[in-house]
C-alpha cells in the first residue's frame, strides 16, 4: 500500500509454517500510527425511520422465520428449519444427533480426500429421506468435530421400528470404497 508521498505503509513478509511446509504471506505495518487525523464533515440528516416490529410477531414462529403476506388480512406463514415443524415451528422433530471427529495417523499421505455419507436406515434396509455428506481432508480438518442431525421419516417416530446409522467412506482420489 502506498500513500500520497509514494512511501510504503506496509510490507509483505513470507514465513514458512513448519507443520505443513507451506509458505504464508503476512502484511506488517510500517508507520500506520503517523496518519494525519481526519475530521468528518458528513452530517446525519437523511435518517430513515425503521418501523418497530411487534414483539408478538417477533416470537410468532418460535424457531422459524416469519413471512408476512401483505394484503387485507396480512396472512402469516412460518419457514421452519428441519429440526422443527408445526404451523409455528413449535414442535421438535425426532432425530438422531451424531458427532464425528476423525484422527488420522501421520503415516497417511496428507493430500488424501475422503467423502463420508451418513444415512439413517430402518430394519428393512430402507434409507430414510435425510442423509448428510461430509468432505474430509486430514490436512485441513484435523480435530474438526462434525455435528450431524438425521431426522426420522415419520412424525412421531414409529416406536416399533428400529433404526441404524450407516456410514460409507470413499477415498475421492482413487474412488475406493
Amino acid at each position: 500500500m502506498v500513500d500520497n508521498d509514494n512511501t510504503y505503509l506496509c510490507t509483505i513478509e513470507s514465513k514458512t509454517l513448519s507443520r505443513y511446509g507451506v509458505q504464508a504471506r503476512f502484511l506488517t505495518s510500517l508507520r500506520l500510527g503517523y496518519f494525519p487525523s481526519t475530521t468528518s464533515t458528513t452530517s446525519v440528516e437523511n435518517k430513515k425511520n425503521i418501523p418497530k416490529m411487534d414483539i408478538a410477531l417477533a416470537w410468532y414462529c418460535h424457531y422459524g422465520v416469519l413471512t408476512l403476506f401483505k394484503g387485507v388480512n396480512q396472512t402469516k406463514a412460518c419457514l421452519c428449519p428441519p429440526n422443527y415443524f408445526g404451523s409455528q415451528c413449535q414442535w421438535q422433530s425426532q432425530r438422531v444427533s451424531l458427532t464425528l471427529q476423525f484422527r488420522m495417523s501421520s503415516i497417511i499421505y496428507s493430500t488424501v480426500i475422503y467423502q463420508l455419507i451418513i444415512m439413517l436406515i430402518d430394519e428393512q434396509g430402507t434409507i430414510a429421506f435425510t442423509h448428510e455428506q461430509i468432505i474430509y481432508m486430514p490436512a485441513h480438518n484435523c480435530n474438526t468435530k462434525f455435528n450431524i442431525y438425521l431426522l426420522y421419516p415419520h412424525r412421531p417416530k414409529h416406536s416399533s421400528t428400529n433404526y441404524s446409522i450407516r456410514i460409507d467412506l470413499f477415498d475421492k482420489s482413487i474412488l475406493d470404497y
